[in-house]
């Protein structure tokens, strides 16, 4: 697998949802824009990336109490292949499985405050059942 990092700002909410055996994940679209000079030699926004990440288990549950729309966040995992069916096709989306999230600070403050649940991450996150999203 191809490991990625990077920062940008949520696009919206994450979204936490429960696979059919009960493990967390939360759902986040992280815009990430590389400024770039023109030729003038000053410097504008280039291109936006967008990223579709998945967060497993206690952390996706952390993920969904605390960053929010617009919020500036570090993204560290790998990219990961995805294949699903839509109107009887196989189509494939290329997204990224974190292994960290965290809030960038550059140009923003939190306050952290150390989780209280009791879930404990023993195992890699698991494979979803064929066509559940």
């Amino acid at each position: 697998m191809t490991n990625i990092d990077f920062t940008g700002n949520l696009a919206e909410d994450p979204t936490l949802s429960f696979t059919p055996s009960g493990v967390p994940v939360a759902t986040l679209v992280v815009i990430e824009n590389q400024p770039k000079q023109n030729s003038a030699g000053e410097w504008v926004d280039g291109e936006p990336n967008r990223h579709r990440v998945k967060v497993w288990r206690s952390q996706a549950e952390n993920v969904a109490e605390t960053v929010r729309r617009g919020m500036n966040v570090m993204v560290k995992g790998r990219l990961k292949t995805e294949k699903y069916e839509k109107d009887g096709e196989n189509r494939y989306a290329t997204i990224v499985e974190a292994d960290a999230v965290g809030v960038a600070l550059k140009f923003q403050t939190a306050t952290v405050a150390k989780a209280t649940k009791s879930y404990r991450e023993v195992e890699p996150a698991p494979q979803e059942p064929a066509g559940w999203h």
